[in-house]
């Protein structure tokens, strides 16, 4: 790498916008004396800085310091996914498991102060963002008093991470602290992270990186430099270790036959190709145009409604295609009805003040029939000041992350992505597929249904799609589909509508793929095909559900194979199709886990509910589910109620969701899940019972649900 000569300036200079200089590497403060000046390596690694300059050094809002504020020590730093996480939760864990927590700035930067006294290397750093999704990174050095260590936190540290903590652990995601981490594993994690990006560096720009530290060293989240290989990777974890698993996001998707994906996965022995590194000149979505995309929709959605109809550059479809396609289509649904929270005022037109951040490109595939990849696949952030009356007039500022399809034209002359346009995933029908992770405490001691913990994955058909004419929901005119794919068995399962409650869904019809006659029913209300489960006090192997049930598999599956992207198809059987199927297809964003690195995951506490669950229960209009917030569990999204009586001859499963759920600090602790003008069946001392209460949500893509429940054998 070229070497920088660095003047060094008095503690007090400023420049002209009011910051002390921000040099691209704290060596360089060190580096300097007697008045002379001296080559430093913008990448080498950074030194402790004195805490009380730290955030003028790194350029640190207000906003982005947190931790303990009477702290004498801190780590610093910058979290990222190919562009800054903004405003995104981080936490600091130490050996001992002494957390101070905080937040990141609208620049990705932090700064957590705490007590030195208290706390003991190794650190372990976690950045969690609206999604849910998870980064971690790890220190082997904690601050003197008065100093600040350096800490970045992005795929590449979280790989470092992986690669020092114990098998046991299940993955960076899991719950565990630095007790956990063997700092003799660190300098080869890191120098195997180098071997896997050297080269790729170098096509970044960066000649020679042997300095390169991923933790400790200063670069920023632009797309260029280091963020270009950020930007190049594609962070995903083994479904069955929990692993982290890097991937060359520029290389196309690939599934074989049976809709396993085929990843390029990025290691030393197999390194990122040069040839897959995300220049700006890339025909791909790059982070420069993703995030030019989202700077020009922000600009828009900050104007007021007037302003807005009158700016041309806000009219996607004014002089040519600018933010979305005119064929845009997302799960049946137009531009309007897909974005219908942000677009929730009156006349449907957006909430002022709204903005959408941390874009981060998935992956890249092709269509049916293209010789390029033209079709990527992001998740972004959406914050919004409130919603308006079409969403519930929602008062509270709130967040949430949303997939959106990008399809790849070079004939775009006028599209604020440059090549890329918004096109959404073109289904004509309203239904999704997603990985689902269940943990039930059993109260009843003397059940063989034990607590435990399961995997599987949720299939949600809705039973109506949307008609853009008419702008609203209709009858989808499906009577069963068939759906295939990785852990499903192989003639398909299939879903019809449901015969409890008219949920609007489809449940699980059967598991040998037989299409039944239009007209027919799911005898239960269950749309996730479950794997075998494992005891939450013994770990062992438990049978929760028998090999006869429709929606249990009938032996564990190979988890290796339940990676995130597999492919799955759906062949959509309608009344008007005369037995001939629409084919249509989906990938699943998330791994299938095993469900041992479930055994540790964080959960909320309902034990609060006990005495609406447990038996003997009278006839009742309603349950009040209520429950203790464990603070960095998932997301509750909704509460339900389910009771089934013994032979299944009486099930009912109700849900209600949460006005809370998606604000920016959500405070319920209980709900009430009514069934409308029906009371709720009694539920006696008596073979066969069952009754549950439970909180469901969302996370890094994927569903949870946590249940308590009663049942007598």
């Amino acid at each position: 790498m070229r070497k920088t000569s660095f003047p060094c300036y008095p503690s007090t200079f400023k420049t002209r916008t009011g910051f002390a200089l921000a040099l691209v590497a704290a060596a360089a403060l060190s580096a300097c004396g007697g008045g002379g000046s001296s080559a430093v390596d913008p990448l080498a690694p950074a030194g402790a800085t004195e805490l009380e300059k730290v955030a003028v050094l790194y350029g640190i809002d207000a906003s982005g310091i947190g931790g303990d504020g009477s702290g004498d020590g801190g780590a610093a730093g910058a979290a990222g996914d190919g562009a800054p996480l903004k405003r995104a939760v981080v936490t600091l864990t130490d050996a001992k498991g002494n957390q101070v927590t905080g937040q990141t700035d609208d620049n990705g930067k932090f700064l957590l102060k705490y007590k030195t006294a208290n706390f003991t290397a190794p650190l372990v750093l976690r950045v969690i963002d609206a999604g849910g999704n998870i980064l971690s990174s790890v220190t082997d050095e904690s601050a003197a008093t008065g100093k600040a260590i350096r800490a970045s936190i992005n795929p590449l540290t979280d790989k470092i991470t992986s690669d020092v903590i114990p098998a046991s652990v299940s993955g960076t995601d899991k719950t565990f602290n630095g007790a956990s981490v063997d700092t003799t594993k660190l300098v080869k994690a890191k120098a195997d992270l180098l071997t896997s990006i050297n080269a790729a560096l170098g096509t970044a720009g960066i000649a020679d990186a042997k300095n390169f530290d991923a933790v400790k060293s200063v670069y920023g989240y632009d797309g260029k430099g280091v963020d270009a290989i950020i930007e190049s990777i594609s962070h995903a974890r083994d479904a069955s270790t929990g692993a982290t698993q890097l991937r060359a996001k520029l290389v196309g998707l690939s599934t074989n036959a049976d809709g396993t994906v085929a990843p390029t996965l990025i290691t030393a022995g197999t390194p990122l190709p040069t040839t897959a590194v995300a220049l700006s000149t890339s025909p791909a979505l790059t982070f420069d145009k993703m995030n030019a995309w989202v700077t020009e929709v922000n600009r828009c959605l900050a104007l007021p409604k007037v302003q807005r109809q009158a700016d041309v550059n806000c009219d996607s479809n004014a002089s040519g295609s600018r933010f979305t396609s005119p064929d845009f289509k997302q799960n049946s649904k137009d531009f309007e009805a897909d974005f219908s929270t942000l677009l929730s005022e009156a006349d449907k037109s957006a909430v002022q003040g709204s903005t959408l951040r941390n874009a981060s490109i998935l992956f890249l595939t092709r269509a049916t029939g293209s010789t390029v990849d033209d079709r990527a696949v992001v998740e972004v952030t959406i914050r919004q000041p409130r919603t308006g009356p079409l969403a519930g007039n929602i008062t509270e500022p709130i967040e949430y992350t949303k997939i959106l399809v990008f399809k790849r034209d070079d004939t775009l002359t006028r599209a604020a992505a440059g090549n890329w346009i918004l096109h959404g995933n073109q289904k004509s029908f309203n239904w999704s597929m997603q990985p689902r992770n269940t943990a039930v405490q059993q109260l009843n001691a003397a059940s063989t249904l034990v607590s435990h913990v399961r995997s599987g994955i949720e299939m949600t058909f809705s039973t109506t799609a949307y008609d853009a004419t008419s702008q609203t929901y209709k009858a989808s005119d499906v009577y069963a589909v068939r759906i295939k794919g990785p852990g499903l068995p192989t003639a398909g399962i299939v879903l019809t509508p449901q015969s409890v409650n008219n949920s609007g869904n489809f449940a699980i019809h059967n598991k040998t793929g037989t299409i039944p006659t239009p007209g027919t029913t799911a005898p239960r209300p269950q749309r996730d095909f479950r794997y075998p489960a494992l005891g939450l006090s013994t770990k062992a192997a438990v049978n929760v559900c028998g090999t006869t049930i429709v929606y249990c598999a009938d032996a564990a599956p190979d988890y290796a194979q339940l990676q995130a992207y597999n492919r799955y198809t759906a062949e959509i059987y309608t009344n008007a199709g005369g037995g001939v199927p629409i084919t249509e297809t989906t990938t699943l964003l998330a791994p299938v886990q095993n469900p041992t690195g479930l055994l540790t995951a964080l959960r909320h506490d309902l034990t609060p509910s006990t005495n609406v669950v447990q038996a003997p229960q009278p006839s009742m209009s309603s349950v009040t589910v209520s429950w203790v917030r464990t603070p960095g569990a998932t997301r509750i999204e909704s509460a339900g109620f389910y009771r089934q009586s013994s032979g299944a001859t009486n099930i009912v499963s109700l849900g209600t969701n949460l006005a809370d759920a998606f604000t920016l600090t959500p405070t319920s602790t209980s709900a009430v899940v009514s069934n409308g003008a029906l009371p709720l069946p009694a539920t006696p001392n008596a073979t066969g019972e069952y009754r549950e209460v439970n909180l469901y949500g969302t996370a890094a893509r994927a569903a949870w649900i946590q249940a308590l429940a009663w049942s007598f054998d």
